[in-house]
């Protein structure tokens, strides 16, 4: 029996409601339900999603990581964050480099290793512990990739009964995949939810 954002405790909702805060997003503006039946779609521009889409902007990685990264918090046991693959230090005679211009005279700076290591920072800071990426390497990353805005859907209630794509961040108080329903996720993208309900499988 799916549940609907009606059926949440009061403490689920504020957990909602404080997501929605954190991208900027005031409850009285978003839907209360979204049925995705293949038709409706998210976008990173907002003028070609089908579905009400707000714009965050993100200043630096530190900020991205409390929207929509793994909590630090996750990896307090031992060997808890193993299958994460820590990136090697950036030189730090590089990060002054690349951090003391244009993102776009950083980037056409960067080495083909370059590129992978500040990308393999960035997963990493999102995914695991963020103490154990050296500071050097999240200096890169911003200096390469921020500020950066993101595109943010939300609903009290999703209803999935078709192909839904999630381009990058879906807030919802609950989600319900239909039988004929799915989600596909395009690129990086974060599905946040107090209720996630599959039915008939």
């Amino acid at each position: 029996m799916s549940k609907k954002f009606a059926d949440l405790t009061e403490e689920q909702k504020q957990k909602f409601n404080t997501q929605l805060a954190s991208f900027g997003i005031s409850p009285k503006d978003v839907p209360a339900t979204i049925v995705a039946d293949g038709k409706v779609h998210m976008h990173h521009d907002p003028e070609l999603a089908t579905v009400k889409t707000f714009t965050c902007q993100v200043k630096d990685l530190a900020q991205l990581k409390r929207l929509c990264g793994v909590p630090d918090k996750v990896f307090q046991q031992p060997g808890s964050d193993a299958h994460i693959p820590y990136p090697a230090k950036f030189a730090a005679d590089r990060v002054r480099l690349l951090a003391g211009g244009k993102k776009e005279v950083a980037a056409a700076a960067l080495t083909e290793s370059e590129r992978k290591l500040v990308d393999s920072s960035m997963v990493s800071y999102m995914l695991g512990n963020s103490s154990r990426v050296a500071p050097e390497n999240v200096q890169a990353v911003n200096a390469l990739n921020f500020p950066m805005t993101i595109s943010v859907a939300a609903a009290q209630d999703l209803v999935v009964s078709g192909p839904y794509q999630v381009t990058q961040s879906l807030v919802c108080g609950t989600i319900t995949i239909e039988p004929s329903g799915y989600l596909e996720i395009i690129g990086d993208a974060s599905i946040q939810t107090q209720v996630f309900t599959v039915e008939g499988r």
